[in-house]
């Protein structure tokens, strides 16, 4: 069994339970979603599991660590897709800033974005052919 302070509150956990359990016993005493936890200061993902005695505190999606995690995530299942979809073989070049996904533009998709215009999606797909992913 593993002591864990949450809120100067401790509380016995067999060793083993995850992160998530636990912060689905604390998530309504949140406006947002649990993101994270910071166990003795250090940042640790849901998925992973008591082993010793800790004091936790939660990262939600409104903090700015949480936010950074969740985007991280959702990058790379888009990546994942990406690859599902054309094939180890056959991967357009892909390049991703803070608000655009470029593919290359032999890529039918061509360039995804939460705020471009036509004009920056021709330039992009003009500029850095090197087929590398930045």
């Amino acid at each position: 069994m593993a002591v864990i302070t949450i809120d100067g509150i401790a509380k016995e956990y067999p060793n083993g339970t995850t992160y998530e359990s636990i912060a689905g016993e604390y998530q309504k005493e949140y406006d947002n979603m649990i993101a994270l936890v910071l166990e003795n200061g250090k940042i640790r993902e849901l998925f992973k599991t008591v082993h010793k005695d800790c004091e936790l505190s939660f990262l939600t999606l409104k903090d700015n660590i949480g936010h950074k995690a969740y985007v991280r995530t959702a990058i790379m299942i888009l990546l994942k897709a990406i690859h599902d979809v054309y094939g180890k073989g056959n991967l357009p070049k892909v390049k991703l800033s803070s608000t655009t996904l470029i593919l290359s533009k032999e890529s039918p998709v061509g360039m995804i974005s939460a705020g471009w215009d036509q004009k920056e999606a021709e330039l992009a797909n003009e500029k850095d052919t090197s087929g590398e992913i930045t």
